[in-house]
């Protein structure tokens, strides 16, 4: 979706059809960065993470809303741009 978002946005600016642009080398550091990010406060935190009930309630509300994006861009993906190049590839669209 980082690559549908960025088409949108920039028109594709710095992608190259051999996936070696600039934007493309973003992307493959970037694609990693949140994983890493997660499992360093899981590393750093031992003995396991404890929140107070503010926290908690922050933490869920995050979770929440971005599920939520999630949801909605894949939405977005699906009916704007996958389902009808899967048509047009199954010969169901010219």
């Amino acid at each position: 979706m980082d690559y549908g978002f960025w088409f949108a946005i920039a028109d594709g600016a710095g992608h190259t059809d051999h996936f070696d642009g600039w934007f493309d080398r973003v992307m493959n550091l970037w694609f990693f960065l949140p994983n890493l990010l997660v499992a360093e406060v899981f590393i750093r935190s031992r003995g396991g993470l404890v929140l107070s009930a503010g926290g908690r309630v922050a933490a869920g509300t995050t979770l929440l809303v971005a599920t939520g994006f999630l949801l909605l861009a894949t939405w977005f993906f699906f009916t704007q741009a996958w389902w009808p190049a899967i048509q047009w590839g199954l010969g169901l669209r010219t």
